[in-house]
């Protein structure tokens, strides 16, 4: 992105460095990318392909984190019976 869009003219430094960059990258994956893609879509009319095809790969990344984290759960809870140790045989 920062070779893509880099040289536009935006209301802030978006895509100027690395950092900024990947700042932007990070605030877009929370929801709040719209108004800088049309300011980036007024200069360039594809622009919205590399902004939709990112929010469309890290939303499916985070979706499958939150997948994974509760079948993790749910696999724990369902195996808690075989960790406890049989004390009946003992007495």
């Amino acid at each position: 992105c920062t070779n893509l869009f880099g040289e536009l003219e935006l209301s802030g430094d978006y895509f100027v460095r690395l950092d900024k960059t990947l700042m932007t990258l990070f605030e877009m994956m929370t929801m709040s990318w719209a108004r800088l893609a049309r300011e980036c879509m007024d200069q360039i009319w594809w622009a919205w392909l590399p902004f939709v095809t990112f929010i469309m790969i890290t939303g499916f990344m985070v979706f499958n984190l939150i997948i994974a984290i509760v079948c993790d759960a749910v696999s724990a809870l369902e195996h808690k019976e075989d960790l406890r140790p049989d004390v009946r045989g003992i007495f």
